[in-house]
């Protein structure tokens, strides 16, 4: 039979218990949003750096938009400006598989031009060559079929929350 002791000393465990978890959670979650900026401007330079290895001072990365799709986990969307012309573009750098494993790909996109493979991220020396000299990769040709519907879903959740 459970007396009143015994019930008070459970709900005095089970209320420390809540507490610890919920003090756990707070912190996980507080962390988590302290470092999503650090890593949108992570992502935000690795773009920029591809961009300016493939084609020296021609490009700006500009503010991160979030995608409303599955592949918001392993893909990051960028605005990006051509030095050279007015015209909207994208920058997107997404995880896709390659011969060596996952590797970041950074594409460029608008919407006269279509989509651009530019590169690889955080890819240097010979395996950088060896996957460059491999470009009719079929996941490459996936994806520049289907970044188009993917930034054209992105467009349309930033036009409605204008």
């Amino acid at each position: 039979m459970i007396n009143k002791e015994n019930q008070k000393k459970f709900w005095r465990i089970f209320g420390c218990f809540i507490g610890i978890l919920v003090f756990f959670l707070a912190v996980l979650i507080g962390m988590i949003k302290l470092s999503e900026k650090k890593w949108d401007s992570g992502l935000k330079q690795s773009v920029q750096n591809v961009l300016d290895e493939k084609y020296p001072d021609a490009w700006t990365v500009g503010n991160s938009i979030p995608l409303n799709s599955p592949f918001s986990t392993s893909a990051n969307l960028f605005e990006a400006r051509s030095n050279d012309s007015a015209e909207k573009y994208y920058a997107i750098i997404i995880r896709i598989t390659t011969l060596y494993g996952h590797m970041p790909a950074v594409f460029v996109y608008n919407n006269a031009k279509g989509a651009e493979f530019i590169g690889y991220s955080a890819v240097h020396g010979r395996i950088k060559k060896l996957l460059e000299e491999n470009y009719a990769d079929s996941s490459i040709s996936y994806w520049l079929e289907r970044l188009p519907s993917v930034i054209q879903e992105a467009e349309k959740v930033e036009r409605s929350k204008k």
